[in-house]
């Protein structure tokens, strides 16, 4: 589309939260004190021993916006 055209949208669709971002474990310190996943918008963390461990996660957007967390 260029300036002056006209675009007529005749169907549109909400994205869903899961749809709009991806997430995705990148690191686990230490795998023997908790597992982790990451299914559409929910992260799973498992716990296995005590102890501490550090889960990097990262979310990407449908721009490819990334931000990494732990």
């Amino acid at each position: 589309v260029s300036a002056g055209d006209v675009a007529i949208v005749t169907t549109a669709r909400v994205l869903t939260a899961a749809e709009r971002m991806t997430f995705q474990v990148l690191a686990n310190t230490n795998e023997a004190v908790a597992t982790a996943t990451a299914t559409g918008t929910t992260l799973s963390v498992t716990p296995l021993a005590t102890g501490t461990t550090t889960i990097t996660v990262e979310a990407r957007d449908l721009d490819g916006s990334v931000r990494t967390l732990q």
